[in-house]
Order: C-alpha cells, then structure tokens, then sequence
C-alpha cells in the first residue's frame, strides 16, 4: 500500500538522511538572532541568500523551499536591550522580512509571512521568560508555514 512505502521511506531517511529520495522539503527560519546581535541588513541579506542556496543544492528545486519570516516579537515584555525599542525594533524585523520576502521571490521559493498573526497575538503567547514564544504562537506560525509549503507541492 502506498501508506506502507511512504513508512519504508521515512525509515530509510532516518537510517540514510542522505539519499535524494530524502530531500525533498525544507522550511528557513533564521534571522532573530542576526538582528539581536545587531547585524546589518544587508551582510543577513548576503549570509541568508548564500544559506537559501546551500538549501537549493541539497533540495533540487525550489519548490519544495519555503523561506519563513520573523514574528514581531517587538512587543514582548521581556524584548532584549539589543534590540532597541520596541519601536526600533520593529523597523527592524520589517527591514529583515523585507530583506528574506526579496530573496525568496529572487530564488523562487515560498515565503511564509508570520508577522501579522505574531503582531496580533505575540505579546500574549509568550513562555516564561517573557521573550521567545510559547506553543500557542508555534502551532499559529504551523499553520501560515504549512499553507505556504502546501502550494509548493501542488
């Protein structure tokens, strides 16, 4: 049965995650980090189209690439220093998706825009330490991600 091959597949990617039957989708979620650490722009918009690249290579079509954008996380009560202002940083996360949405469309691949579901409900689903995000923001970006990785198999 076709459910049976699909479950000898995953087997065989677990024991060879090498073989090319194995690659064959692949979700981009980096980027936070870099603008914590106060990175420009533009050298993330050069280090993430070289790592869109290297994804290309592994995956063999762009198809099966969905580039994912930063939440704003500009809200959250526990916003690092680094960051700025709440203000600042969300220039910021608006100039870092400008810079993932551009690479994408240059690369054609998928582009999952979480921004405006985290700029309603970010502060809100927060784990403990008031910054990164608890499992009901997760399952929300799931479900932009999934919708966006769905048209590339289409």
């Amino acid at each position: 049965s076709t459910l049976e091959l699909d479950r000898r597949q995953r087997q065989m990617c677990i024991r060879d995650s090498s073989s090319t039957d194995c690659k064959n989708l692949s979700t981009i979620m980096v980027g936070i980090y870099d603008l914590l650490e106060g990175k420009s722009v533009n050298d993330f918009k050069s280090d993430y189209n070289s790592l869109v690249d290297s994804v290309l290579a592994f995956t063999g079509t762009p198809l099966r690439v969905t580039c994912v954008g930063l939440p704003d996380f500009s809200q959250a009560p526990g916003l690092p220093a680094s960051a700025g202002t709440a203000q600042e940083a969300k220039i910021k996360i608006q100039s870092y998706n400008g810079a993932i949405a551009e690479v994408a469309i240059d690369k054609g691949v998928g582009f999952a825009n979480i921004l405006p579901i985290s700029e309603v409900s970010y502060e809100f689903m927060l784990a403990e330490d008031d910054f990164h995000p608890a499992a009901p923001q997760h399952l929300l970006w799931a479900n932009v991600i999934a919708g966006e990785v769905e048209n590339g198999l289409d």
